[in-house]
């Protein structure tokens, strides 16, 4: 049953009772970066959906990311990667995979022949040196699979699931391995408010220190297993507590739920005047908790739009007149620079010579108040599971028309302003001059940025 009464009256407490107000650094331009797992924009409840059939389920309320929307500018085209690893690897480097190497989500295994973050790739936290920024890196990773290997990356704190035993999902939110700085040891805390309970003890560190900070916080939410979360954060407490497949969906609205509840206990610890808060999914939504109208074969690990598309908002401190959205289209890569940029860092000056980034920062999109607007002319994306040569997909946009082109050949193009859901493929029914005109803008430019034969790692 639903009980919104005493859903709002426990996290208010909660909130009170967790949080004793922190004392917000002196220093402005702190970063907390929010990453969600598995989390489309259906799931998200923050954008405007198709119609949907009357026996499908209402997307899960999330009433404190909607706050945060109203208090900053929310994105409605932004595209991630359709997978895990290979969208963390585009926002720490801001650099497409098959510059990388990272093309898929990276499997459990150490052994596997998918390659890992290359040590060498200069990520966020290296960009941060020399600068008064406390940096800290808390929960998901699954960049690499060593336990230690967060710190090896620059992160002067990591904590979260331990790397060499979770990989891409933990096994169990109730009960899993906790690392922290290479030491690792059981929790039993709810992963979801172990992330959040990790974050506000950094934010007060900061505070205490009277240091900037720069926080990636990347929930294990809500990615499989599809647990029940504990019923104080959710209002699905007439759930069974294991009902199996056939409830996977509703644990899925449950845990979006419980992330949302979590986030809000966590923006009570946090200054907006002094701080900019990201917030993403790091690609759609799974396919066993895909509803109509969306299609399963166009989600998770598709170049599709269900696979892609992510919710992104971006509120506080740096973000003129909040309350905005912004319908250019942008890219996980952009992160990166955007980053920098909210430290008041310049990546020419902190990048290694000739390294090639791919992402613009979105600045302008945040400072600027007039309507529409974008900072790129084009989005791309790409799924390549072992080498880019051998088998990959990939995705180029405009604002209105999209190609995908895959390792076999064949090519797909929509009008994503027609046709969002990708149901009609222009190919197939012959190109408008217009039409055409557009697909050998999108196909010349694919080429241009690499080559269909190029190896992975294949432009520096």
């Amino acid at each position: 049953m639903y009980r919104p009464l005493r859903i709002a009256v426990l996290a208010l407490a909660l909130g009170l009772a967790a949080l004793v107000p922190c004392r917000a650094s002196a220093a402005s331009g702190n970063i907390l970066l929010l990453v969600a797992d598995d989390l489309g924009i259906e799931g998200a409840n923050l954008y405007p959906t198709p119609p949907r059939l009357a026996t499908t389920p209402p997307a899960a309320p999330v009433p404190n990311l909607r706050r945060l929307a109203r208090q900053g500018v929310l994105f409605t085209n932004a595209w991630a990667t359709p997978a895990c690893s290979s969208t963390r690897a585009t926002i720490f480097t801001g650099r497409y995979g098959f510059r990388t190497g990272v093309g898929d989500a990276l499997p459990p295994e150490p052994d596997s022949p998918a390659p890992v973050l290359p040590l060498g790739e200069f990520g966020l936290p290296r960009a941060f040196a020399g600068s008064p920024y406390l940096l800290a890196h808390i929960g998901k990773w699954h960049l690499s699979h060593g336990t230690a290997d967060p710190n090896l990356y620059g992160w002067p704190y990591f904590a979260g699931p331990d790397p060499a035993q979770t990989g891409g999902g933990i096994k169990s939110y109730f009960r899993w391995a906790k690392t922290v700085n290479g030491v690792t040891a059981t929790s039993t805390v709810y992963n979801t408010t172990d992330v959040v309970d990790e974050t506000i003890a950094k934010i007060r560190e900061a505070a205490a220190a009277d240091r900037p900070y720069f926080i990636w916080a990347a929930f294990a939410a809500v990615h499989a297993p599809f647990h029940k979360p504990p019923d104080t954060l959710h209002r699905h407490d007439d759930l069974p507590a294991d009902g199996g497949k056939a409830y996977n969906r509703a644990y899925y609205e449950a845990m979006i739920e419980a992330l949302d509840t979590e986030i809000g206990r966590l923006l009570q610890a946090v200054d907006l005047a002094t701080t900019t808060v990201v917030f993403l999914g790091d690609n759609g939504t799974p396919t066993a908790v895909t509803v109509p109208p969306y299609l399963p074969e166009h989600a998770k690990l598709s170049v599709y739009e269900g696979g892609v598309r992510v919710p992104l908002l971006v509120a506080g401190a740096q973000v003129a007149a909040p309350g905005r959205k912004a319908g250019g289209i942008v890219s996980t890569v952009d992160l990166f620079p955007t980053i920098l940029a909210l430290a008041g860092r310049d990546p020419a000056t902190v990048l290694p010579a000739g390294t090639v980034l791919d992402g613009v920062s979105l600045m302008p999109l945040l400072t600027n108040t007039a309507a529409g607007g974008t900072v790129r002319a084009f989005a791309y994306t790409e799924r390549f599971p072992l080498a880019f040569a051998a088998d990959y997909h990939r995705a180029i946009r405009t604002q209105r028309f999209k190609l995908i082109a895959n390792a076999d050949g064949t090519e797909e193009m929509y009008d994503l302003s027609a046709d969002p859901l990708e149901r009609v493929n222009l190919l197939t029914l012959g190109l408008s001059v217009a039409q055409g005109q557009k697909y050998r803008y999108l196909r010349r430019t694919l080429n241009g940025l690499v080559p269909a034969t190029a190896g992975a790692c294949c432009a520096r």
